[in-house]
């Protein structure tokens, strides 16, 4: 089951036309009320019980799986909001860093983030028997020197005096929902954080439309005064001065998560009476829990998780910034000293870290660029449905080289790579042979390949060949060029503005679907480039090469960086991205604009950029005109493969942070793409991801 998301940013968030959804004014016995919830003996082994099952977590959970217990659920949500913390803080969360816990209970999610982060946790808690609980299993797990508590009121005596500006990371489960007076306490939460520190916190709230009726049952339960709604609550987090405002709803799962608490009621029953739990409470408890599961689904509860950074002193212009980098770039060459090649933009560098338009040192002049030998090769490493079409276009045009597509056991286009095999003589294969002559070949693959990728095809050369073969690069986003591809002539960088898509038919026929017409490859325009145009030229490949192309693949950037990542926490096509969600597409564009003005591997590309508003209009048009086309990001995350997010918006966030600004939309996204990768179980990627963002 997948964390379905939206993303609301506090600008768009409307407010209710009333705060009050249930319960009536705050009283002095709230807190009492808390008390007796929550920190008795018998509250706390119903609560372990029911909500942990089992453990210690005394919160809802997500189901990710299939036949998922109580308490894996309850961990899953920890994990997936440790993940948004974790982007938020730019993978900063580490051993020298103090989180605060707020409403910590049974110290379930401290533990669980100090085992997973390193970092220390102070939870602030009502409840004595809870803190005493707590610090015992710290000590139990041997996490003791990571973890204090401090027994209070947020409500009555706020947060310590002494905490201002202490604190990295402030976290919560659904624990503000009692707080009588949120938008103080959201202050206060303010005011403990460090600039640039972040707080993710999760609650139960009011449906937008809901009544104070139809949530009687759950605030007279439930110690809770005022029931927030989701706009409420992004509202007053903007008012406490947050920034990067962000909201990920888990309401879907709500459902599950009780139906779960209603069966450890049923078959733990007879066990927390003998343990001091009241028979009559825990039955009422139970028909209340599935009163809830209703209201649910009809949208009168919604429950998740709001991630917000405090706001840093304003950092120094992207502006003034921009002439520095340039001052850094390689003088004279023409092209940025940034190591980076892709589909959208790219620059290349050869070992000692300059970029080279000439290709000295390389050999490529020793080949004709107009010719090959008849025992060339053709080698396409990534059988995508761009080598796919590249493979295809070349073998239907009776080139003089054998084509070879080296594919994966488990590529989505194996029956299309085996169709192409059967109709065109295509050479097909998983491993690459050695001892290959190869005069062009291309690199296809996503960026997260893009190593293994180029040292495939450096050990298949052989010794003998005449020359180096020259390399088109055609990916997605920023990548470093591999030292394995230093044998080669320069790699050249290809970018590619259609949508593909290839279909085989039982009758043998292939169909390549090509989106936005036959829109020509372009080319860098470099000396070894001209092989790859003129390769591209015999296939039947619309081909250019051009002074404006660096813009071009800045335009083609910032379209995947608009599109991509957003299509996937959205759940939508292009249409219906532009058609839905242009308001968040046009402030991601402003934050991708301002940050890369401050990237020197840019500078190529503004001398033939329009203004701001004309280039964001032209990305949001170019999205518009794939129509029903899905970008490759959100096809690779329907079919459950690794996405490309640090070499696109990842990458923001990496030259924002090497220039000192700050990126909150693009993070915030990253972090919710993140959260549902690691929902999906790819808990891999999104260690690799939060690595790089260290790095």
């Amino acid at each position: 089951m997948l964390c379905r998301s939206r993303l609301y940013v506090a600008e768009a968030a409307r407010r209710a036309a009333t705060r009050s959804c249930g319960g009536k004014p705050a009283s002095s016995e709230l807190a009492e009320q808390v008390k007796v919830q929550y920190d008795s003996s018998a509250a706390i082994e119903f609560y372990k019980t029911v909500m942990g099952g089992g453990d210690g977590g005394i919160h809802y959970g997500l189901t990710l799986r299939e036949d998922e217990s109580v308490a894996q659920k309850s961990q899953n949500v920890v994990d997936v909001m440790g993940t948004l913390l974790q982007v938020q803080l730019q993978g900063r969360l580490g051993p020298s860093q103090q989180l605060l816990d707020l409403g910590s209970g049974h110290g379930s999610a401290a533990h669980a983030n100090i085992r997973r982060f390193g970092c220390k946790v102070t939870g602030f808690n009502l409840g004595a028997l809870q803190n005493k609980l707590a610090e015992e299993e710290a000590t139990r797990l041997g996490i003791q020197d990571n973890f204090d508590t401090r027994q209070g009121d947020f409500d009555a005596d706020g947060l310590p005096e002494e905490w201002t500006q202490r604190f990295d990371g402030v976290w919560s489960e659904e624990v503000i929902c009692h707080s009588k007076n949120k938008p103080a306490l959201l202050k206060e939460i303010n005011r403990v954080l460090k600039p640039g520190a972040a707080l993710c916190f999760s609650d139960i709230m009011a449906g937008e439309d809901a009544t104070a009726d139809e949530l009687r049952s759950f605030t007279d339960r439930n110690a809770t005064v005022v029931m927030y709604r989701p706009s409420d609550y992004l509202a007053d987090l903007q008012e406490a001065d947050f920034g990067a405002v962000g909201f990920m709803d888990f309401s879907e799962h709500l459902p599950a998560f009780l139906k779960g608490m209603v069966q450890r009621i049923d078959d733990k029953l007879d066990e927390m009476v003998a343990k001091g739990v009241d028979k009559d409470y825990a039955l009422n408890f139970r028909q209340s829990l599935s009163d809830r599961v209703g209201a649910v689904e009809e949208g009168r509860f919604v429950w998740g998780a709001f991630t917000a950074t405090k706001k840093q002193d304003p950092a120094p212009s992207p502006f003034l910034r921009l002439q520095q980098n340039r001052r850094a770039a390689a003088a004279g060459s023409g092209i940025s000293s940034h190591g980076i090649t892709g589909r959208t933009f790219s620059t290349m560098v050869d070992r000692s870290g300059r970029a080279s338009r000439s290709g000295g040192g390389t050999g490529s002049e020793s080949r004709s660029e107009a010719t090959a030998s008849a025992k060339d090769s053709v080698v396409i490493v990534g059988a995508g449905h761009v080598g796919t079409y590249l493979a295809v276009s070349s073998a239907r045009n009776n080139l003089d080289r054998d084509v070879i597509l080296k594919t994966r056991p488990e590529s989505s286009n194996q029956d299309v790579a085996e169709n192409i095999y059967e109709k065109h003589g295509v050479q097909i294969v998983g491993e690459l042979p050695k001892d290959l002559s190869v005069d062009v070949a291309f690199i296809t693959t996503k960026t997260h390949s893009l190593r293994q990728a180029a040292a495939d095809l450096a050990s298949s050369l052989g010794a003998e060949q005449d020359g180096p073969p020259v390399v088109g690069m055609v990916h997605n986003g920023f990548a470093h060029v591999p030292e394995s591809l230093e044998h080669c002539a320069r790699p050249v960088s290809c970018v590619t503005r259609g949508g593909y898509a290839c279909k085989a038919h039982p009758d043998g026929s292939i169909d390549m679907e090509v989106k936005n017409g036959h829109e020509p490859w372009l080319i860098e325009p470099v000396p070894e480039g001209q092989r790859i145009v003129k390769f591209l030229e015999a296939a039947g490949v619309p081909v250019k090469s051009e002074e404006d192309f660096y813009y071009q693949k800045l335009s083609k950037f910032l379209v995947n960086c608009t599109g991509n990542l957003l299509a996937v926490a959205r759940n939508c096509d292009c249409a219906n991205l532009v058609g839905r969600h242009e308001k968040e597409m046009v402030e991601l564009f402003d934050e991708l604009y301002d940050v890369l003005q401050a990237d020197g591997a840019m500078k190529n590309a503004w001398a033939f950029a329009p203004g701001r508003a004309e280039l964001r209009d032209a990305t949001i048009e170019a999205i518009a005109s794939y129509g029903s086309h899905l970008p490759s990001t959100k096809m690779d995350f329907d079919s459950n493969r690794e996405l490309e997010i640090d070499s696109l918006n990842g990458y923001i966030l990496s030259v924002a942070a090497a220039n000192e600004l700050d990126a909150p939309v693009n993070r915030g996204l990253v972090a919710e793409v993140l959260a549902l990768v690691e929902a999906r179980g790819n808990v891999h990627q999104v260690q690799r991801m939060l690595q790089s963002l260290r790095a």
